[in-house]
């Protein structure tokens, strides 16, 4: 958060909030002189490509101007987990019932291929688990055993 409320000249006053993640970026702003101000030093310093948002980390935004409300919409995200991991059709189930438990694989073969595709896999649900709750129990389960994965696991 950049903090302007108190500059000494009242068109540069305001509030930037600024979310950097690697190569993406998303802000919101309270006055557009002020950011136009702060992106004009900043393209001094770094290549930026400015647009509107649509797409932020694995997140579709949505916003209705009318009503103001924004949306995150994480369907694009899964979808491409699941062609990451060729699991169209796949028999697992990617939500759990209650209770359910997965045990770490105490005859691990040593595939270290098919370990750091689990451990990729586990990362991508545990991330989707952020915008879809129901996701969060199969999350945990399944990350608790990221090093030693089941070989029912290699079907994905």
């Amino acid at each position: 958060m950049l903090d302007y409320r108190n500059a000494n000249e009242e068109s540069m006053q305001g509030i930037i909030l600024l979310n950097l993640y690697s190569d993406d970026g998303l802000a919101s702003i309270d006055n557009s002189a002020l950011w136009d101000k702060f992106m004009l030093n900043f393209k001094k310093a770094f290549d930026v490509v400015e647009k509107d948002p649509d797409y932020f980390l694995g997140c579709v935004i949505e916003w209705d101007q009318e009503t103001g409300v924004i949306k995150l919409d994480a369907s694009k995200y899964l979808r491409e987990v699941i062609s990451k991991f060729d699991m169209v059709g796949s028999p697992i189930s990617y939500t759990s019932s209650a209770g359910m438990k997965i045990y770490a694989n105490e005859s691990w073969d040593g595939d270290e291929k098919f370990r750091n595709l689990y451990q990729q896999y586990c990362g991508c649900i545990n991330y989707a688990a952020l915008t879809r709750p129901e996701l969060s129990y199969y999350a945990s389960q399944i990350c608790r055993v990221m090093s030693m994965p089941m070989a029912y696991f290699k079907m994905f």
